[in-house]
């Protein structure tokens, strides 16, 4: 029973491990220059 539990967790981990990679924030619409610092 133990051991079903524990490879149950890990595959559980690997499962939800991208979910968590994926989740950042996209880069900046303009290459990542603020509003206004006069990049044309």
């Amino acid at each position: 029973m133990k051991k079903a539990l524990k490879s149950l967790f890990v595959a559980g981990l690997f499962l939800a491990l991208p979910l968590f990679s994926l989740a950042q924030t996209p880069p900046h619409p303009n290459g990542g220059g603020g509003p206004g610092s006069g990049t044309r």
